[in-house]
């Protein structure tokens, strides 16, 4: 018979497998709050970012006159609605689920001047439009 001190031992032991199969096992539910807290962060950056431009982009419009119209944007709670005055265009953009708008414009509807592009009813000072994520998240747009 062979003693089991001769043998050359190569490899892992069952053992020694599942111990390291349990460290990763912990170390992702450790990390997976925070994959969701990024993810949940960007949505909110890009729900932001695509606001930004949609106001930018409107104010313009008003600006060149397009049309020969004023232009706006209505705020809601889950979404925004870019208009021209007199009627005759509405864009409505629905934000992602967990991102709600809130803002201190009064009748949240601002409208952009033809030709100067002032922001009404602004007439002095700054007002904003607050996007805020599921997780109380905040991202802040002033006007002025």
């Amino acid at each position: 018979m062979k003693s089991r001190a001769g043998l050359n031992k190569k490899g892992f032991t069952l053992v020694e497998l599942l111990i390291v199969a349990a460290i990763g096992l912990v170390v992702a539910a450790a990390a997976f709050p925070l994959v969701g807290d990024v993810s949940s962060r960007h949505t909110l950056d890009v729900e932001t970012f695509e606001l930004v431009q949609f106001l930018r982009n409107t104010r313009m419009r008003s600006i060149a006159g397009l049309d020969d119209a004023s232009w706006g944007i209505i705020l809601e709670a889950d979404r925004y609605t870019v208009y021209q005055m007199p009627g005759g265009f509405d864009l409505v953009i629905k934000m992602e689920e967990n991102i709600s708008i809130s803002s201190t414009i009064p009748g949240n509807d601002i409208t952009f001047e033809k030709t100067t592009g002032n922001p009404l009813p602004i007439t002095s000072g700054t007002e904003t439009i607050t996007l805020t994520d599921s997780q109380g998240a905040e991202r802040v747009i002033e006007i002025n």
